[in-house]
């Protein structure tokens, strides 16, 4: 299992070619998973926890590649990220404020689905949340993905506050790969939504205190980051033990919004 922390656009054009012609392996079995506000907030600045919140991706130093990203986004308008990793574009050249899912996927569009499709995958995306978000219902077949999945067909979703959890959404991803025929080469693309703001539940426990507990709202954060991370673990534990080739890779769609005075000091120790 190969898991990213960066982009895959950097593969989009390598990907024209089939993978059968690529010598490092043959045809995979690909997971993309864009986890909602997934950020390692310690790359801004340092700060102390009173116990590690990332302890398992911290820990992956083997068969793995991790890097940092610049997103064009912060803390809001995640379908500008999906847009920018799953066609290799940059919101750079466009209006403030454009969605592209809203405002020009308006017609097939190219993108990592539609190549890999070319190739003979089955492609598929993930949202366990309302399918009418941002038009994703309208703008995943339209960027080459032959099924969606929303909160109404992915099974047994469990919740952490109001949205659905990491774990839960990673079982689907397994039952897709254990249901595919034999042969069958998937590509999916899952967007998941447990770690989504406010942080501001006050039935939620936070139990990663961070910067002798001044912030809540960072509080809760970590702490789902943490439940993040050993959903990552078992995940990851899973497709260790199969024996075809998968990727998986994995990114943040965007730094969380909690408070401006934690982000203010971490920004003036440079």
């Amino acid at each position: 299992v190969l898991l990213f922390n960066w982009t895959f656009i950097e593969l989009l054009f390598l990907l024209k070619k089939p993978f059968e012609s690529i010598d490092i392996f043959p045809a995979p079995t690909v997971f993309t998973i864009m986890n909602e506000s997934f950020a390692d907030l310690s790359i801004i600045g340092k700060f102390k926890t009173n116990i590690p919140y990332l302890s398992y991706f911290n820990s992956l130093n083997k068969n793995v590649i991790k890097g940092n990203l610049h997103m064009s986004i912060f803390g809001a308008t995640t379908p500008n990220s999906e847009w920018e990793f799953l066609t290799s574009n940059s919101m750079a050249f466009l209006p403030k404020r454009t969605v592209p899912y809203q405002q020009y996927v308006l017609r097939k569009s190219y993108s990592l689905a539609s190549i890999l499709k070319e190739q003979g995958y089955t492609t598929s995306a993930f949202h366990c949340y309302y399918p009418q978000g941002y038009n994703r219902n309208i703008t995943y077949p339209r960027l080459g993905f032959d099924s969606f999945s929303s909160m109404y067909e992915l099974k047994n979703l469990t919740r952490i506050r109001e949205y659905p959890d990491d774990l839960s959404t990673y079982k689907n991803i397994i039952e897709l790969y254990e249901n595919k025929a034999e042969g069958e080469k998937i590509f999916n693309f899952t967007l998941t939504m447990q770690n989504h703001g406010s942080y501001t539940d006050t039935e939620f426990e936070s139990n990663v205190i961070a910067m002798d507990g001044q912030y809540p709202k960072l509080n809760q954060y970590l702490t789902l980051i943490k439940i993040a991370d050993e959903s990552l673990k078992y995940l990851i534990d899973y497709f260790s033990e199969q024996e075809e080739p998968t990727i998986i890779v994995m990114f943040g769609d965007h730094q969380p919004y909690v408070e401006d005075d934690f982000y203010k000091e971490l920004l003036s120790q440079n």
